[in-house]
């Protein structure tokens, strides 16, 4: 292993060490926004945002951080907004499209 490999390697496992939800939160974060959490949507769609701790999303940002909005989050609305600029029209549609049809399975009609 090259010194630049190494060196990226401490780098990375530095920083699965050190943010908690690197550290298997992430797991458990998606579950409990599936099962209907508003926290965990926003803080989802916020990791989407920014690519931490995984790849940045802005599709899956738009989408999640609208489900929070939608579930009564307010503040999640600036950020998904800011997410929406960063997609083409078709991308938009599309995620939200996802975005209902998430808000839909976590919190089903009621009969």
């Amino acid at each position: 292993m090259n010194e630049m490999n190494r060196l990226l390697a401490v780098a990375f496992l530095f920083a699965a060490l050190c943010n908690p939800v690197a550290a298997g939160e992430l797991e458990d974060m998606i579950a409990r926004a599936e099962q209907g959490d508003v926290i965990d949507h926003y803080e989802l769609g916020m990791a989407y945002y920014f690519g931490d701790p995984m790849p940045q999303d802005y599709k899956q940002a738009y989408v999640w951080l609208s489900v929070a909005v939608t579930n009564g989050y307010d503040e999640a609305a600036a950020k998904r907004d800011k997410a929406a600029l960063q997609l083409t029209p078709d991308v938009l549609a599309e995620a939200q499209a996802e975005a209902a049809t998430l808000d839909k399975k976590i919190n089903p009609p009621r009969e």
